[in-house]
């Protein structure tokens, strides 16, 4: 007989828990039998719903030690009930923040070309590296909050190469190396 390693000696026992667990469930603490038990109660639909107001909500009657989880958890689904139509989206921000925003806070707008500018001094005067990520083909900078991969085109000039503090775009001969901006020691830790 093969010998059982101990990841397979926990699974075993994991498994006998868990149907020890389910045992348990439905025949100690369950309070009925048969599929009549696990038939659910008809929810009201968000349509029905709409311009009612939202029951407020009331006590929950004190469980016995016959009451299953299951209906304990069904009980508490339908005290607690959550309409999507009214209630809003819960990752949208307040209007209160979204009304301090102006689009000018959204839009990033190029300075003005210099009269005689060479296009490798405006290249680096309108971008501003943010971040760089090293991997082992390549990696990604972040140039005015847009991501670049190696290879990849900005306004006329190709990324080429990365450092630990600079990115290297080319366009034809000319190449200009854009480096981040280091904060000093003392104020990195903040």
């Amino acid at each position: 007989m093969k010998k059982l390693t101990k990841r397979q000696i926990a699974c075993i026992i994991i498994c006998g828990v868990a149907l020890l667990a389910l045992v348990c469930d439905r025949l100690l603490l369950s309070d009925q039998t048969g599929p009549q038990s696990a038939a659910a109660a008809p929810r009201q639909t968000a349509s029905a719903r709409r311009g009612v107001p939202r029951p407020q909500a009331t006590a929950a009657p004190a469980p016995s030690k016959r009451t299953p989880i299951r209906r304990r958890l069904a009980d508490l689904a339908e005290r607690m009930t959550f309409d999507s139509d009214t209630d809003g989206d819960a990752m949208r921000p307040s209007d209160a923040w979204l009304a301090e925003l102006t689009p000018a806070d959204d839009v990033k707008v190029a300075p003005p070309p210099v009269v005689g500018e060479s296009p490798t001094a405006a290249f680096r005067r309108s971008h501003r590296l943010e971040a760089v990520m090293l991997r082992d083909r390549g990696g990604q900078a972040v140039v005015n909050g847009r991501m670049l991969s190696v290879g990849e085109t900005l306004d006329g000039f190709r990324l080429t190469g990365l450092s630990t503090t600079s990115a290297t775009f080319e366009s034809g001969e000319k190449t200009v190396v854009l480096t981040l901006k280091l904060l000093p020691t003392g104020m990195r830790d903040r």
